[in-house]
């Protein structure tokens, strides 16, 4: 017995190694795991860039949001300055922020701006993302009268009580 192996099976190994095939062809569903394997990777493929590019709407709406925000409160510190002055200040805000001032005007001394921040790439084929806001000044605790002192209505008086707030006779 030395030198040779018992087989388990009454085929040789020649029969063995073709044992997938049938005249030269595939036979079942052999391979079937790689296509479904390829299909999935897609699949998680288009779903990851659906979620980078909504992703990046997200954040470039938040950039627009910040951007016009910080941008108005520059544009009302220089109001008093006049139109020119207050948007070259808002437009060197958003610049800074990354966003562009689409408009910028005084509304008395409030100012109104809107930019925009341009995405670089998008899967979904969106355009930029913008946002408006609106800055002045507060009116001074001076000028703003004083809230009225509402008049607090009495606690009900219980049955069997004469005092407000308090429990009836024998309820304890």
């Amino acid at each position: 017995m030395t030198g040779t192996r018992p087989t388990c099976s009454s085929h040789s190994g020649a029969e063995r190694a073709g044992a997938g095939r049938a005249g030269g062809r595939l036979r079942g569903d052999t391979g079937s795991a790689t296509v479904w394997a390829a299909l999935v990777s897609g699949v998680i493929l288009v779903v990851g860039l659906v979620g980078v590019d909504l992703a990046s709407g997200v954040r470039a709406r938040h950039v627009a949001e910040s951007a016009a925000d910080l941008s108005a409160l520059a544009a009302a510190g220089h109001t008093v300055e006049g139109v020119d002055t207050a948007c070259r200040a808002a437009g060197a805000v958003a610049g800074h922020a990354g966003a562009t001032v689409r408009r910028c005007r005084l509304d008395g001394w409030d100012a109104l701006v809107e930019v925009e921040v341009d995405r670089p790439w998008t899967f979904l084929g969106r355009g930029p993302a913008g946002a408006r806001a609106r800055a002045g000044p507060v009116p001074s605790p001076a000028a703003v009268p004083p809230p009225e002192q509402a008049e607090q209505p009495e606690p009900p008086v219980r049955p069997g009580s004469s005092d407000p707030g308090t429990s009836p006779a024998g309820a304890e």
